[in-house]
């Protein structure tokens, strides 16, 4: 991606990595991995703000577009974004209560 991150995703991309490993058994990528990687992708700050933006591309395995982020996409990515923001800053501050003690 353009910035280096992740790309916002397709809905629906967990269907197609499932049929993805079903005819390639040899990726040896177990779906629970999959799936636990992605959650990893989607929490990231840089893939939350790239999907707080109504009307950006979403990808599929191919990498090439397959729809569009919606509003109340956009939307929740947004509020996803500020719970994130909030929760860092929080940890920051203890941090540095922990390094004036």
């Amino acid at each position: 991606a353009e910035g280096g991150g992740f790309i916002p995703l397709k809905i629906g991309i967990n269907n197609d990595i499932s049929a993805f490993l079903a005819e390639h058994p040899e990726t040896e990528l177990t779906m629970d991995e999959w799936l636990c990687a992605v959650s990893c992708i989607t929490s990231r700050r840089v893939y939350l703000q790239r999907t707080a933006v109504a009307g950006v591309p979403r990808y599929g395995l191919d990498g090439h577009p397959k729809g569009q982020v919606s509003e109340s996409e956009a939307q929740s990515a947004g509020r996803r974004l500020v719970t994130l923001e909030q929760k860092l800053l929080r940890m920051q501050a203890q941090q540095e209560n922990i390094s004036g003690q």
